[in-house]
């Protein structure tokens, strides 16, 4: 009688059949970029408190100073969103998902691209970049965004909701 078998597949020790890690970002603050200034972007804290959204499942991600950091090795998505503000047009802004697999080079692995035609007060558009990383060592991959306007263009960034953010998924072993 097999009514009565309850357990989980496992393969190699991990389940096999849903997410063991899953994480969401929040840039908290706004951050003006210089022209054709390839810039860190930072402040971020993660999403935890916002009606049920947010959160982690596992062990998510650590961050600091704009770099963050795996929790565990696996083949994690990574896919992010950038608000941005400016007064005026722009021809360019460019986004950078960059991996190091040694903790020191940097390597652009996701981009996106976007510009703004708006000839009144504070235009705003979006850049998107995503990736998938293998992390195979967790003290030395890591992961940062980049951002490079051609004109001074603000990132939003907001303590109480996601206007510019991460989300990072461990979709199984490396």
């Amino acid at each position: 009688d097999t009514t009565n078998i309850v357990g989980t597949l496992q393969n190699n020790g991990s389940a096999v059949g849903g997410l063991s890690n899953a994480d969401y970002w929040n840039k908290t603050t706004d951050q003006s970029i210089s022209g054709s200034t390839n810039t860190l972007i930072t402040g971020w804290s993660q999403q935890t408190d916002r009606g049920g959204a947010g959160g982690e499942l596992g062990s998510g991600l650590t961050e600091s100073s704009g770099i963050f950091s795996f929790s565990n090795t696996g083949i994690w998505y990574v896919s992010s969103w950038f608000r941005t503000l400016r007064n005026g047009n722009t021809r360019y802004m460019n986004l950078s998902l960059e991996v190091t697999l040694d903790n020191s080079n940097y390597n652009a692995l996701g981009f996106g691209s976007g510009q703004m035609n708006y000839s009144g007060n504070n235009g705003v558009s979006q850049v998107d970049a995503s990736a998938l990383i293998d992390c195979t060592d967790t003290s030395n991959v890591k992961f940062k965004f980049t951002f490079t306007p051609d004109n001074t263009t603000t990132i939003e960034g907001d303590g109480s909701y996601t206007q510019s953010g991460l989300i990072a998924m461990r979709l199984g072993d490396t």
